[in-house]
């Protein structure tokens, strides 16, 4: 039953990043928004820290689990985040398909946007008050945990870290957990 259930879950959100995955292809990233990307670049070194007060940019979080069956939760669960703190009243959420235009300006894929380096450069690109990313890890055999980092741009300083752990029929309780520390870490 158990077995089923796991399944069945894999299937949807595997289901459901296909369905969803042309909105992270070229087709949703328009001319204008490669422009924005484009300028944006140029413009960097121009640009101060402190742009978007109450902005919030969600990244990917990166599967270390080492199993590629779970590499689709990494764009998944940042969809089921930004879906989730779109709600949030007082927080402005930066646009998924503004994600995706600088990811492919800037020529680093999904990992390079989550790397400790690049992530406040991303944040400040974005004009984003804060950024959260994060790591999907291995826990207890048969169990995942997903680790959240929440990061204050203008400062670089991370301001939390949020940790859920469960089975991967428990994911949209861990996803949830998550959102409500990162809504606790920000008031």
């Amino acid at each position: 039953m158990n077995e089923r259930w796991f399944s069945r879950s894999l299937s949807f959100v595997l289901f459901w990043v296909v369905l969803t995955s042309s909105t992270w292809g070229g087709q949703v990233v328009t001319k204008d928004t490669r422009l924005w990307a484009k300028e944006v670049l140029k413009e960097e070194k121009a640009l101060q820290a402190k742009e978007g007060r109450n902005t919030l940019a969600v990244l990917y979080f990166q599967n270390r689990t080492g199993q590629s069956a779970l590499d689709p939760f990494q764009k998944g669960l940042t969809l089921m985040l930004i879906t989730d703190l779109s709600t949030v009243r007082g927080i402005q959420i930066v646009e998924r398909v503004r994600l995706q235009a600088l990811i492919e300006e800037m020529d680093i894929g999904v990992y390079g946007l989550i790397e400790p380096d690049t992530a406040p450069q991303v944040g400040k690109l974005f004009g984003a008050q804060w950024l959260v990313g994060g790591d999907i890890l291995e826990g207890q055999p048969t169990q995942l945990q997903i680790q959240s980092n929440l990061l204050d741009v203008p400062v670089q300083k991370t301001i939390g870290q949020s940790m859920a752990k469960g089975n991967l029929s428990d994911l949209f309780r861990m996803e949830k957990e998550i959102l409500f520390d990162i809504i606790k870490l920000l008031n």
